[in-house]
C-alpha cells in the first residue's frame, strides 16, 4: 500500500531550487497565469530533458495573447457546481480562521480553479499539435483579435504555498486524502495540489468534507463533475 504523503507524488522541481532557464520559465508561468505558485505538471516536465523549455515555449503564445484566459473564463462560467453558504465571522472564530486566512483560502481557491482551467484548455492544445490536429500556437495566437483580452495578471501573492510535509499532523494528510477521494478517477496515486495547499487550515478541510461528502454520496458531486 503507498503510503500517504503531502510530498510530489512525481517528480518535480522545487521552485525554490529552480535555477537557470528554469527559474526564468517559473516566473513566466506564475505571470501568465497570475498564480504566486507554479503546477505540478509544470514543475514534473523540468524534470524531464528539454521538455518544459519546448512545452512552455510552444503553449506560451496563447498565454501571452490573453485567449487562454478568455477562454478559460468562458469555461468556468459554463461550469454549474454547488453553491454553499458564506461562514458566519462567528464559524470562521471558532474554527480559528482569522480575517487574513479566510483572505488566503479565498486566494487560494480562486487561483488554482483558474491557473487548472488554464492549463486543462492549453496542454489539450498542446496535445492536439503534437499529435497533428493543430496548428502551431503562435499562428493560432496571431490570428487572434487581443481587443477584449486583459493584460497580463499579476501574480495573486496571498495565495498558499505547500506547507512543509514535516510539519503536518497525520490526521491531517489522511483528511486531505479522504478528502481527494470523493473526486477521484483514476488509480487514485495522486493527490490533487488543492488539498496539500490547504493543509496550512486543517480545519477548513474539516468542513470542506462535511460540505461535500453528503454530495458525494447523494450523487451530485459526480454529476458536477461529469
Amino acid at each position: 500500500m503507498m503510503q500517504r504523503s503531502l510530498r510530489d507524488p512525481v517528480p518535480a522541481v522545487q521552485e525554490d531550487e529552480a535555477e537557470g532557464e528554469i527559474a526564468s520559465l517559473f516566473a513566466d508561468i506564475r505571470t501568465q497565469l497570475g498564480t504566486s505558485s507554479v503546477n505540478l505538471v509544470w514543475r514534473h516536465l523540468a524534470t524531464l530533458p528539454d521538455a518544459l523549455p519546448w512545452c512552455w515555449g510552444a503553449i506560451a503564445p496563447l498565454y501571452r495573447c490573453g485567449a487562454l484566459a478568455s477562454q478559460a473564463r468562458d469555461f468556468r462560467r459554463s461550469l454549474q457546481g454547488p453553491v454553499f453558504p458564506e461562514l458566519p465571522p462567528e464559524v470562521r472564530k471558532a474554527l480559528g480562521l482569522d480575517a487574513e486566512d479566510v483572505a488566503r483560502i479565498r486566494a487560494t481557491l480562486q487561483g488554482y480553479y483558474a491557473s487548472c482551467t488554464m492549463n486543462i484548455l492549453s496542454l489539450n492544445a498542446l496535445r492536439l499539435y503534437m499529435d497533428g490536429s493543430a496548428p502551431a500556437m503562435r499562428s493560432v495566437a496571431s490570428s487572434l483579435d487581443p481587443a477584449g483580452h486583459p493584460d497580463e495578471p499579476s501574480p495573486i501573492e496571498t495565495m498558499a504555498r505547500f506547507p512543509d510535509p514535516a510539519d503536518v499532523a497525520p490526521h491531517v494528510v489522511d483528511l486531505a486524502w479522504r478528502l481527494n477521494a470523493l473526486g477521484e478517477r483514476g488509480d487514485g496515486m495522486i493527490l490533487a495540489s488543492l488539498y496539500r495547499y490547504l493543509a496550512n487550515w486543517p480545519s477548513f478541510l474539516g468542513v470542506s468534507w462535511a460540505l461535500l461528502v453528503p454530495l458525494a454520496t447523494d450523487g451530485q458531486l459526480e454529476a458536477a463533475i461529469s
